[in-house]
């Protein structure tokens, strides 16, 4: 079987796995407190589906078994030293990330909200320091290794092996990525996220830049929500500076200019990552023997339904509680 084949395969059984965990949590599956149902999501979603699962099978179907090939398989998966320089330059383009969706994140919720969607309310109360801790594991360093792992590792090498076009390989990551989520809420935001960092990957050729993207992305925000609760110096100068730029024209005028400038300083950048990419030969070559499969074409198709069905059914259920 072709590589790119089976590593689609295995991403929709990983798709159906996550809608199931899914499903088992509404229905009372993990009962008990917030933080333990946090806990064993993470757990089962995350370590389980996202890292275990697809790496266990795609070690079978494409190393034969053999142990001493278990290294070659995260190399596979883009775990490769980078440039200092790459992983530098994802720290200001993370925060430049925050700010755009922060941006798209407010003014998708207002069309939510005006074609009667509900958002879920499930924030998290620090109550004391170490619930910050927990949030830092179950929410920044796991997700971001193993949706890394999944979507810029696992999926990178099977589209890789099915197409030698970047923008393939980027957009329909970010795309799959996005509707893993299977929650309106967070689609397109996750969307525009995991396009910069499928970006970070693909330029750098190293898996690592993207972790390094998600990961600060997830930290930072925890630490927004942990400061606007704790702090009221914080939550003050938030509020005063968001109302700013969102109640008077002029500081919408202010925030398209700051959104059009991030976009541009986040573009010089990857610019910047691709011209290094070029010079180490890390991007995609032109082979024309790299075709998907009808059975790719039929795969990524289902996936691709299954997630859109699921979040359908999340914008759905979210207009009628």
């Amino acid at each position: 079987m072709k590589r790119s084949t089976s590593v689609f395969i295995i991403y929709f059984g990983v798709i159906i796995c996550t809608l199931l965990l899914r499903v088992a949590f509404n229905l009372g599956f993990a009962s008990g407190s917030e933080m333990e149902s946090e806990f064993a999501w993470t757990i089962l979603g995350q370590v389980g589906i996202f890292g275990i699962m697809p790496f266990t099978l795609y070690f079978i179907t494409n190393k034969k078994g053999n142990m001493l090939e278990v290294g070659s398989v995260f190399k596979d998966f883009g775990f490769k030293k980078t440039s200092g320089e790459n992983i530098a330059l994802t720290i200001p383009i993370t925060i430049l990330l925050m700010f755009i969706v922060t941006c798209v994140v407010t003014f998708y919720s207002i069309f939510l909200k005006m074609i009667g969607y509900t958002k879920s309310q499930s924030d998290v109360d620090y109550y004391n320091i170490g619930i910050l801790f927990e949030q830092i594991l179950l929410v920044a360093i796991l997700p971001a290794f193993f949706e890394e792992f999944a979507h810029r590792g696992l999926l990178f090498a099977g589209l890789k092996d099915a197409t030698s076009k970047p923008v393939i390989l980027v957009v329909l990551s970010s795309v799959l990525f996005a509707l893993m989520h299977q929650n309106v809420q967070q689609v397109l935001y996750t969307c525009i996220a995991g396009s910069v960092m499928g970006l970070v990957t693909y330029y750098s050729g190293s898996i690592w830049c993207g972790i390094s993207v998600h990961f600060i992305n997830n930290v930072l925000y925890i630490f927004e929500d942990f400061l606007y609760q704790k702090s009221s110096l914080f939550n003050e100068v938030y509020t005063r500076i968001f109302d700013m730029l969102t109640g008077t024209l002029f500081g919408l005028m202010i925030g398209f200019t700051m959104f059009a400038g991030s976009v541009v300083a986040i573009v010089f950048m990857l610019r910047r990552m691709r011209s290094t990419g070029k010079e180490k030969g890390v991007l995609l070559e032109k082979d024309s023997t790299k075709k998907f499969t009808a059975i790719d074409i039929a795969v990524i198709t289902s996936t691709i339904l299954v997630g859109a069905a699921a979040t359908i059914l999340s914008l759905v259920w979210g207009i009628m509680r």
